[in-house]
């Protein structure tokens, strides 16, 4: 990690330490050069400096890390509210819950079980009535016998 972090250790001005914030949160320059009192010509000429864009693109990559980190805590949130809505009384919402919950495990595993298992849980979904077709619920039985045995 670069200096930007420990204050007066830096090679970065004043200046360049409070435009990178403003810079890093997409404000534009003419923004960023009014609110740091500089011109967008010099925002420019920064930029192009290899101490002040490492420390800019430092700082985006910090930026990105943390946000990753908040939408893998969205998503563990995610899954307990779907988790929830497969215990739901209403089958049309536990059908819709575990067909989401195998689409997102899809995207994540790209498992071609769990596609096969997709394709009957929205078969099943598309039934007009309330009643499940036993083939088809012995299909999803055997596919999800089988994921349980392959682990």
């Amino acid at each position: 990690m670069s200096g930007i972090v420990r204050s007066g250790d830096t090679p970065l001005s004043p200046k360049q330490m409070q435009a990178l914030p403003h810079l890093s949160i997409g404000k534009t320059l003419a923004h960023t050069a009014t609110a740091i009192n500089v011109s967008e010509r010099t925002l420019y000429r920064w930029l192009t400096e290899p101490v002040f864009k490492n420390a800019y693109q430092e700082l985006r990559e910090m930026e990105f890390e943390i946000a990753k980190a908040e939408l893998r805590g969205l998503s563990l949130k995610a899954a307990r509210t779907l988790s929830k809505a497969m215990d739901s009384s209403d089958p049309y919402i536990n059908l819709r819950a575990a067909q989401t919950s195998v689409n997102a495990s899809i995207k994540v595993e790209g498992d071609e079980d769990a596609k096969r298992i997709i394709r009957i849980i929205t078969q099943i979904a598309k039934q007009e009535d309330d009643t499940v077709d036993p083939r088809m619920a012995n299909q999803l039985h055997n596919q999800l016998q089988k994921l349980s045995e392959d682990d």
